[in-house]
């Protein structure tokens, strides 16, 4: 194919995936509801608590009953449990997020009736990338404030009551 079809054959397609990529990025951020997804992110964190714990009770249950050297100084948790708190973190946060990023976003069809099989393909295209991005950081916003909240309660918690198990 001569460089100069190529090059027609470009700058005919370039404005149509152009306008469908502007028009599907305007209809996602208009279409997404953000309150939703931060609170299916508070969800994620309250999820990843709940793992940590269970991490941690299957790490106490696995680790020995012989005391550590520093044991006489400060209660530190044995590696069973902190090993267990991490894994029951990271899954019970991680495998959300991607369920979150990988749901599959559809554009309306109406909005796509009458137009090119090009169009088509862009818009849906551009569509889906911006919704996935919009959804995963709205998710993160809520994870994050509801995990950050989380442990400045823990906090907050344990000054209140230094003596508590």
């Amino acid at each position: 194919m001569p460089l100069n079809t190529l090059a027609q054959q470009n700058t005919e397609t370039a404005p149509v995936s152009l306008a469908a990529k502007i028009a599907a990025e305007q209809d996602a951020n208009s279409d997404f509801n953000n309150r939703s997804w931060i609170g299916i992110g508070a969800g994620v964190a309250a999820i990843g608590c709940v793992a940590t714990l269970a991490g941690y009770g299957i790490g106490s249950a696995l680790s020995p009953d012989t005391p550590s050297a520093l044991d006489f100084m400060i209660s530190l948790p044995r590696d069973e449990e902190m090993i267990g708190c991490c894994v029951g973190f990271t899954v019970g946060t991680l495998v959300p997020f991607i369920g979150i990023y990988s749901y599959p976003a559809h554009p309306p069809a109406e909005r796509l009736v009458g137009k090119s099989t090009e169009y088509v393909e862009h818009y849906t295209a551009a569509y889906s990338k911006r919704t996935r991005y919009l959804r995963t950081r709205s998710a993160m916003v809520g994870c994050g404030a509801t995990g950050g909240g989380v442990m400045l309660l823990g906090g907050l918690l344990s000054n209140l009551f230094p003596d508590s198990p």
